[in-house]
């Protein structure tokens, strides 16, 4: 049965609401004195050298549930407990200064209540969650659940178009988005919240002292909760493991974009609806594929807790202005270009925000399906025409100058230089770009690039080691690309026609707008040339 089908909304108005806030049904916030005797001990124990998040976490749940508040008493256990003595004074006071410090920057605390919760659902670990900001006093929170996706990928995906269809549901219904951070589905669901002005809760995979660490795409943090004040006592993979059984523990409503068949979300899910089962909307694409199955099983597991969904009729497209509006642009004829003549810019995909891109803005374009949000090569060359500017980086390049990077290898060489870079999830050159003159692009301050080894670089003159490129054979080759650098941004609108063109691929490549918007830069389409082609 699909969502269109039901009567009985995922998310029905407050007002007739029959789920109740696991949040506070779960834990209890520590009081002053309580919170004030954890963060001594808490900072104890990273001088005692105990770091490890177990143990840490079992040491500090003993403490809070012995009852115990006072500072005598705590010298006594921690001595009884982990330490051949009790703390020296110094010690002891640098903990207690540490514990006014947390308190003044309003970081609480809270810890399982048992009685209310039931021993099906309390985790072994963590026993204590660190928390700040303001929460809600009557939240409802919904999760949503993906499994990792590649950095590289389209708007136009199932698993992004039902986010969008679903986030706005949640919102309007009075929910609260419960989510994370660092991963892009996390992310994407925090920003929705931030634009929408959403209730939002942070399930954070480590320490509650710096939210910007975490990758946070929000200037104004919303609430969070952690196993840990500070730092990360756990290795990353065992972190982001306990992130997701939390957030799926205190969330009341799950949201399932696409789960794997057996993998750690997965089993996170299929055993928390056994043990404590909760509503859950669960996106149905129209095939099973490895990316979704674990959607499918969730259903046949649980019906009568499932709300399955299908995708709605896809989204609306940009209507691109067609080719035919720059017919006069188009270079059709082989024999007009001197190739050799011209310094070529390839553009590549972009995972994430473009250079001057925010992550936030990044995130909204996912959201709202801007066009070009895909970040394409095309995508890259329309920005690039867009803003009639190639901007330098420096990521890439020793020291830091930024710089744009030419090759003197025409389109017509390609594959012979082409590789692909799993580091940077990309590939070398795409067959699209702005080619410009050799004789303008070094007159602007081009220059060919300097290859070596590494000791080279000091004895490069200052003004030139912007042109510094590591060649050290046979395990950093760099030669073959006969890379070209200017310094800084490269502008285009100072070209006249004739100083260079644009290149694409293949004809239904032009029917991109962004290649109207430079009438100085006529279009070469690669296929005309006889050219092999990716």
């Amino acid at each position: 049965m699909t969502r269109e089908n039901r009567k009985d909304p995922l998310f029905p108005p407050e007002s007739g609401n029959p789920i109740a806030s696991r949040f506070h049904g779960l834990l209890r916030e520590l009081s002053p004195d309580e919170l004030n005797s954890l963060f001594i001990l808490d900072s104890c124990l990273a001088r005692a050298g105990i770091r490890e998040g177990r143990t840490r976490q079992e040491l500090m749940g003993r403490w809070i549930a012995g009852g115990l508040t006072r500072e005598a008493d705590l010298r006594d256990w921690m001595k009884e407990r982990f330490l051949r003595s009790a703390p020296s004074s110094g010690v002891f006071d640098k903990a207690a200064a540490h514990a006014v410090n947390c308190m003044n920057r309003d970081i609480h605390a809270f810890t399982w209540d048992e009685e209310a919760a039931g021993c099906t659902v309390i985790p072994e670990c963590p026993r204590i969650l660190f928390a700040s900001g303001d929460f809600p006093a009557r939240p409802r929170w919904a999760a949503v659940f993906n499994s990792r996706k590649q950095k590289l990928l389209s708007p136009g995906s199932d698993w992004l178009r039902a986010l969008r269809q679903c986030l706005p549901e949640i919102s309007e219904s009075g929910f609260g988005l419960a989510s994370s951070t660092g991963t892009l589905t996390y992310d994407l669901v925090t920003a929705y919240a931030r634009r929408s002005r959403t209730p939002s809760l942070l399930v954070l995979s480590s320490g509650i002292d710096n939210l910007e660490a975490h990758g946070s795409p929000l200037s104004a943090a919303p609430p969070a909760v952690a196993c840990t004040s500070e730092g990360r006592p756990c290795p990353k993979p065992v972190g982001m493991l306990c992130r997701d059984r939390l957030l799926a523990l205190l969330a009341d409503v799950h949201v399932i974009l696409e789960i794997r068949e057996g993998g750690n979300l997965s089993s996170i899910l299929q055993g928390l609806q056994t043990a404590d089962p909760r509503p859950q909307q669960v996106f149905v694409s129209h095939t099973r594929r490895t990316e979704n199955r674990g959607n499918f099983e969730l259903i046949e597991s649980f019906p009568q807790w499932s709300i399955p969904f299908s995708p709605r009729a896809r989204e609306s497209g940009h209507r691109p202005i067609a080719a035919a509006a720059r017919k006069g642009a188009i270079v059709r004829t082989s024999g007009q270009i001197a190739w050799n003549e011209y310094l070529y810019h390839y553009t590549r995909a972009r995972p994430g925000p473009w250079p001057g891109q925010s992550h936030e803005d990044y995130l909204y374009g996912l959201l709202d399906n801007q066009k070009g949000s895909a970040h394409t090569a095309l995508d890259a060359l329309a920005s690039i025409l867009c803003e009639g500017l190639i901007r330098g980086g420096a990521k890439l390049v020793r020291g830091t100058d930024p710089v744009v990077s030419w090759t003197s290898r025409h389109p017509g060489e390609l594959l012979s230089v082409r590789k692909w870079n799993p580091a940077l999830i990309r590939w070398t050159f795409e067959p699209y770009g702005v080619a410009v003159r050799k004789s303008i692009a070094k007159a602007k301050g081009a220059k060919p690039a300097i290859y070596g080894g590494a000791a080279l670089y000091p004895r490069i003159g200052l003004s030139d080691r912007f042109r510094y490129q590591r060649h050290e054979p046979p395990r950093c080759l760099w030669k073959s690309e006969r890379e070209w650098r200017s310094r800084g941004d490269f502008a285009l609108d100072a070209l006249a026609r004739g100083d260079g063109f644009i290149f694409v691929p293949r004809f239904e490549d032009c029917e991109e707008q962004a290649l109207t918007v430079h009438p100085a830069l006529p279009v070469v389409v690669l296929e005309e040339y006889g050219f092999p082609l990716p």
